[in-house]
């Protein structure tokens, strides 16, 4: 219809196979100080779906413990939302293989030594464990914060002391080469916002 072409116009690359879904990154913001902090991206009409609504932005008042207070009043443990990308900026050299019969656990242990914790961790296994298909194996190729933040550009203000925005690119195992990747943990000292999403190729 008139919204698909419209839509074209404004993402030309939704015509091509390369269009594909990020999914259910989730953003987590640390500030034991507490205080009011504003999310914005710059390419807004990215988004696919978000929650709390993204408008011009999302402002929340952080709490010690993670959780995040809207003006609305409403309280989240994260900002959600998925957005619209292109294939061609993700690197898929190296990763881990995650085996059908026993990838909750192989994830529990790549994310810890990220550097990622327990509640982030729990709610990555339970959304991917659905999302992807319970008979196949699949490479899991991460995207680091500069690859994630040239897909889906972020200014978090006032600017946190770590930023953290990994994606990972889900493949299914064929029996394909790839490289083992290398875990380099990530810093969660002081304030501190941690990105998880992913995609499937």
């Amino acid at each position: 219809g008139s919204l698909q072409s419209f839509l074209e116009g404004l993402f030309p690359w939704m015509k091509t196979p390369d269009g594909v879904n990020c999914y259910k990154p989730n953003i987590y913001i640390y500030d034991k100080d507490g205080r009011r902090i504003q999310v914005i991206f710059t390419e807004p009409e990215l988004i696919l779906i978000s929650i709390p609504e993204y408008e011009a932005g999302w402002t929340v008042d952080s709490g010690a413990d993670g959780t995040l207070l809207t003006e609305a009043g409403e309280e989240y443990d994260f900002l959600f939302y998925e957005s619209m990308t292109v294939k061609g900026m993700f690197d898929t050299q190296s990763g881990f293989r995650i085996d059908a019969g026993d990838r909750s656990s192989q994830w529990e242990s790549i994310l810890a030594e990220y550097g990622f914790n327990e509640e982030e961790i729990a709610d990555f296994v339970e959304f991917w464990d659905v999302k992807l298909d319970a008979d196949k194996d699949y490479i899991m190729y991460p995207q680091y914060t500069e690859t994630v933040d040239e897909a889906m550009p972020i200014v978090v203000a006032p600017v946190p002391e770590n930023m953290v925005r990994i994606w990972f690119v889900f493949e299914e195992y064929t029996g394909q080469e790839y490289e083992e990747e290398q875990i380099v943990p990530f810093s969660r000292e002081g304030y501190t916002v941690v990105e998880w999403g992913g995609m499937i190729f």
